[in-house]
């Protein structure tokens, strides 16, 4: 029986306890603003994205996921046995 490995981004809004019950692997897109990375979606609040997004003339964007990133995680689910993957990005 192979295994199944679900990968999304944090668009998805999956809840914490839904991650750690079936393993889901939560890749997290750059906030940019300016073309510089300020921080991580799911490493700021809601409302500090708010407040960057109600100040200054340049609002913040969501980047893409690297493709650095996407590789070093689909190489990590893809070690040993080959996993049935399971994508869900925006």
């Amino acid at each position: 029986m192979s295994k199944i490995k679900i990968v999304t981004d944090s668009a998805a809004h999956v809840a914490n306890a839904d991650i750690r019950a079936y393993n889901i692997y939560v890749l997290n897109p750059p906030i940019l603003i300016d073309g510089r990375v300020f921080g991580y979606v799911n490493k700021i609040s809601s409302e500090k994205f708010l407040q960057l997004f109600d100040s200054g003339k340049n609002k913040p964007v969501i980047g893409d996921i690297s493709v650095a990133d996407l590789t070093e995680t689909y190489n990590k689910l893809g070690r040993g046995r080959q996993p049935n993957l399971i994508n869900s990005f925006e």
